[in-house]
């Protein structure tokens, strides 16, 4: 019989040799490895956290907010505070939430806020102060430098609450926290699908939870022009899908005060010269004419279409963007603009007999179309450097050879095939830092390419400093951003795809570089992700199992709440005495780590059972 296996074998082998078979997992092995979280595990990790058994109660509704310097930054942070616990306790429309709990249990009645700066600044910038300290004794106090460290300390104190029959706890605890990276982004794209302004708030509010810093507002694109422009209105009226996809002034300054409460720049992007086909909808002579031959304004299938590309040729074209950029710099408050400039192909320039004249005329040599990149590039950011504004722009013009100034901050977004064959990012960031650029890194982190089951993981290995760099390019990297582009993307999926794997970036990007475990992690966030559920947030599951009342649909919490005072009596000892009662029976699995083994001898019949197979064909 043992004669048997042998071509079995050989013939599984080949067959997988062959045709790259790639087996992915569905159902992992069991136990799933790593440390059980207590109730209240903060994310992202904060720098240094000590806790201990001593466990303090409090209502919601009855802590007094105290502050040494008034704003309405810390007065809108702890007011979330209070709101999200009081709708997780089932009272989001009570102000008095006294009823849930016995007076004499309660330990924590204020929460005092100091601010060292003398001023309540009116927007977050780049470099500002974010660290914090969170100390929870007799009171509960927040120290900071500056008003967003105290936005980011009202945020931890939300996670490490927890609920134990109706009754909210919170262990003894001290906090040193501040982020490893000063710029830490999410990106979302606007044009490909339009999304309302509520739903940019809403994902703005679980930014705010995970300690992401900029929304980085892809807000035009070729498909649509959904920015209503003072100075050019017809831009919008003429290049968005519909009258009702469009963001107004009031929209904009909305979504940016709205972000301002919550310590979040809005960085905005308007990218040329190329993805500048909705730019055309209503000036075309704005772009480039493009030939079939010798005819104009022919599309030639699979290299360019009629007009693309900003036409550099023309005075006209950069006096308009002036104007444009003399509006924007006003409208939005950040100390930085983001041009785009990625993937301007130049096939059109190529067909157009106009361009090769131009290049003739300034000396660039025939076909060199980086040079005509570079006068582009250059010339737009001299319009916009004498206006106050840093500027940011995707590495594409660098990698073309480009001759771009130092002071531009590069976003490295590539991740393969520059040089051919490679399939890296750590080729395109050395690059940038060597070249002396302040970057913003992305390649690992583009959250709308298709993946399944533990992807989260990828995302949290990915560090920007596993590169061959010195120390001073190193600290070149000034942080990074997840990316979202919509093409496949809208309102009925964006939330779900971006959490809770964007979660993972953000811990990336604010914690400790060592703290990189993802079985450790692989808990905390699932409980992390069990309260974005709880306050409404659609993350999708990293792990089978469950959370309480996912999505909320019952009212079990809200008639525990009711009925606690009664049974409280009762019961204040025990719970007192007892309160991480929950998280001895959610960590009953811990009891039996090995109870996995007894399935080992049924390995393969569980791969071929709980796999899916891939076939890649030569």
């Amino acid at each position: 019989m043992k004669m048997i296996y042998r071509p079995i074998f050989l013939m599984f082998f080949f067959f997988f040799k062959c045709v790259h078979l790639e087996v992915t997992f569905i159902a992992e092995r069991l136990p799933i490895q790593g440390n059980r979280p207590d109730p209240g595990s903060p994310w992202p990790m904060p720098k240094y956290w000590n806790k201990d058994a001593k466990v303090k109660t409090f209502i919601p509704g009855n802590i007094r907010l105290t502050q040494n310097r008034e704003c309405d930054v810390t007065q809108e942070a702890f007011n979330r505070f209070v709101h999200r616990l009081q709708k997780v306790g089932g009272l989001e429309s009570s102000t008095d939430d006294s009823t849930c709990f016995v007076q004499t249990e309660v330990s924590l009645q204020e929460l005092k806020v100091v601010i060292n700066d003398q001023l309540c600044p009116e927007y977050p910038q780049l470099g500002d102060s974010e660290k914090y300290e969170l100390n929870i004794t007799d009171t509960i106090t927040i120290k900071a430098s500056q008003v967003w460290g105290a936005v980011w300390g009202l945020e931890t104190l939300g996670q490490l609450t927890y609920m134990v029959d109706g009754k909210w706890f919170v262990n003894q605890t001290f906090i040193s926290d501040e982020p490893r990276f000063s710029h830490r982004g999410l990106h979302l794209d606007t044009a490909r699908h339009f999304y309302s302004v509520d739903i940019i708030k809403l994902n703005l509010d679980v930014m705010a939870m995970h300690k992401l810093n900029v929304f980085h507002w892809h807000i035009v694109d070729a498909q649509s022009f959904p920015y209503s422009s003072r100075r050019y209105p017809e831009l919008a009226q003429k290049g968005a899908y519909s009258p009702g996809h469009i963001y107004s002034q009031s929209d904009v300054q909305d979504i940016i005060n709205f972000a301002r409460l919550r310590g979040i720049r809005v960085l905005p992007e308007f990218d040329t010269p190329g993805h500048a086909q909705s730019w055309g909808k209503s000036h075309p002579e704005l772009l480039t004419t493009c030939y079939d031959g010798d005819t104009p304004e022919r599309s030639v299938y699979g290299k360019h279409s009629e007009k693309e590309i900003m036409d550099p040729t023309k005075n006209s074209t950069f006096d308009f963007l002036r104007n444009f950029f003399d509006e924007i710099k006003d409208v939005f408050k950040d100390n930085f603009l983001h041009m785009g400039m990625d993937e301007v192909h130049y096939m059109c320039w190529e067909s157009s007999p106009i361009i090769q004249e131009f290049l003739k005329d300034h000396g660039i040599p025939a076909g060199q179309y980086s040079g005509l990149e570079t006068y582009y590039s250059n010339r737009l950011l001299d319009i916009i450097r004498p206006m106050n504004k840093r500027v940011v722009i995707w590495e594409d013009p660098v990698n073309h050879g480009a001759q771009i100034r130092n002071d531009t901050l590069i976003q490295v977004w590539k991740k393969k095939d520059s040089p051919p064959g490679t399939d890296t990012w750590a080729v395109h960031l050395q690059d940038a830092v060597r070249r002396g650029f302040q970057v913003i890194f992305s390649s690992c982190w583009y959250l709308n390419y298709i993946s399944y089951g533990q992807d989260w993981k990828d995302y949290y290995t990915c560090d920007p400093y596993h590169i061959n760099a010195t120390q001073q390019e190193l600290s070149q990297i000034l942080g990074g951003e997840v990316c979202l582009w919509s093409e496949y993307i809208d309102e009925t999926n964006l939330l779900s795809l971006v959490w809770p794997r964007a979660s993972s970036v953000a811990e990336r990007l604010w914690s400790v570089q060592s703290l990189n475990d993802t079985d450790d992690a692989t808990f905390r966030l699932d409980q992390h992700r069990c309260r974005m559920l709880r306050h409404g947030i659609p993350a999708k599951p990293i792990l089978p199992g469950y959370c309480r009342d996912d999505y909320n649909t019952d009212n079990t919490l809200l008639k525990t709440c009711r009925t606690a005072s009664v049974r409280a009596s009762q019961e204040t000892s025990t719970t007192t005495k007892n309160p991480n009662r929950a998280s001895q029976e959610t960590s009953t699995t811990t009891k039996n780590p090995n109870a996995g083994s007894q399935m080992t001898s049924k390995l393969f019949a569980t791969m071929i059972v709980y796999s899916v197979l891939r076939f890649h064909f030569i």
